[in-house]
């Protein structure tokens, strides 16, 4: 392990000095070694201050320690692989660390191998025994309420019992989670190999979801009446559901309510807002908010001109991949006549296959003067990740008795 901790301290130079500070601890404690490398691909992983965001370094850090055999970093490498991040997509390898994890006592990934076998991902669909690991993780008795809910699911809707028996099997507590049920209507919306795509269904389970007071299914909900997905469209009613899911930290609805603010859609018009949703939501490292938050700064939305903010925020979404704000940071750079830094974060938005970038480099290439790109929000309404609802941990989550 040490051998693998010299060979990154050479490899990563755009390290900053936080991050020597936890190399240093991890080789002058070698015993907290593992928790130690965790916690850099952790901070890799979520860009937190002294660190350049990168799933790739997260995943090369979760690697080196997952093969030490430490279950948080099993864990964190699983969630890589599952959602295809810093490494390849492989829902198979995920679902053994999930299990590798799991086997060891970690909640998260006990409770998130649960979902896996409930909706078919990584693994053949098995009820029992995401039921199995879903006691495991939750360390709960089944609920009397689950024959309530059965009778009124039957209740409201005549395919709800037949949906019911189909999807689960029998009855199961893993249903007493009414994150579960908001899942469900993802995976409707969506469309997944055993959950044929059915915007009706998903309302359906969104509002079960809703009516309990879920804060993802409140932010869904908003998204299909908005477009009018399966239900009527109700931009009025889409702005009432963002607000509540945005008031309870979910950043898709942040960056959509602010959205709504911005264009006067089911609400009054309103640049104060705009301003103060952006900033929520970018508190959450979503690289959307961050390209919307460096427009407003950028055009005065909300606030005085503040070019430096503008490129700030820019260049946090840029180094996150969204190609919107590296389109825009090359207009900013180009304005101010930093024509070689634009160049570069151009390409980079045209190797992505991000249009307008692609046209402005044809543009050059064939010989038209660099002048104007033009630069905006990113518009379009958020939908939530579709599940299972996985995050990196960090030892301290694990293991919060410890500290």
């Amino acid at each position: 392990m040490k051998h693998l901790l010299f060979l990154l301290l050479f490899a990563l130079p755009t390290v900053w000095l936080p991050a020597q500070k936890y190399i240093k601890s991890s080789l002058a404690f070698h015993f907290q070694a593992e928790a130690v490398q965790n916690k850099i691909g952790e901070s890799f992983y979520y860009g937190k201050p002294g660190f350049i965001p990168s799933k790739e370094y997260a995943a090369l850090w979760f690697r080196g320690v997952a093969k030490e055999k430490y279950p948080a970093a099993q864990y964190n490498l699983a969630v890589c692989h599952f959602f295809g991040e810093g490494t390849a997509q492989d829902k198979d390898s995920a679902v053994y660390l999930f299990r590798t994890a799991a086997l060891q006592g970690v909640p998260e990934a006990q409770y998130n191998l649960s979902l896996c076998y409930f909706f078919g991902e990584g693994v053949k669909r098995d009820s029992a025994k995401a039921v199995s690991w879903y006691k495991k993780a939750t360390r709960k008795k089944e609920l009397s309420e689950m024959q309530d809910w059965k009778t009124e699911a039957e209740q409201n809707g005549g395919d709800a019992s037949h949906l019911y028996k189909r999807v689960i099997g029998k009855d199961t507590p893993i249903l007493d989670n009414i994150w579960v049920l908001n899942a469900i209507g993802e995976a409707f919306q969506k469309g997944t190999s055993n959950f044929p795509q059915d915007e009706k269904r998903a309302v359906y389970w969104f509002r079960l979801a809703a009516e309990r007071m879920n804060s993802k299914a409140f932010s869904n909900l908003g998204y299909s009446l908005f477009y009018g997905s399966g239900v009527e469209q109700n931009k009025d009613s889409a702005v009432y559901y963002f607000r509540l899911a945005a008031r309870k930290d979910i950043t898709p609805a942040q960056c959509n309510l602010a959205l709504c603010y911005y264009f006067g859609e089911g609400v009054i018009q309103n640049n104060d807002s705009v301003l103060y949703w952006y900033k929520k939501a970018a508190q959450h490292r979503s690289a959307i908010a961050r390209n919307n938050l460096g427009y407003c700064y950028e055009a005065g939305i909300g606030t005085p001109q503040r070019p430096e903010q503008a490129e700030q925020h820019y260049k946090l979404a840029a180094m996150q991949g969204n190609t919107h704000a590296q389109f825009n940071l090359a207009g900013l750079y180009a304005e101010n006549h930093q024509y070689q830094e634009s160049l570069e974060w151009l390409q980079k938005a045209a190797e992505k296959g991000y249009i307008p970038a692609e046209k402005a480099m044809k543009a050059l290439k064939e010989g038209n003067k660099y002048t104007y790109i033009p630069k905006g929000l990113r518009y379009g309404l958020e939908k939530s990740p579709l599940t299972p609802n996985i995050q990196i941990i960090s030892d301290e989550e694990e293991n919060p008795d410890t500290q």
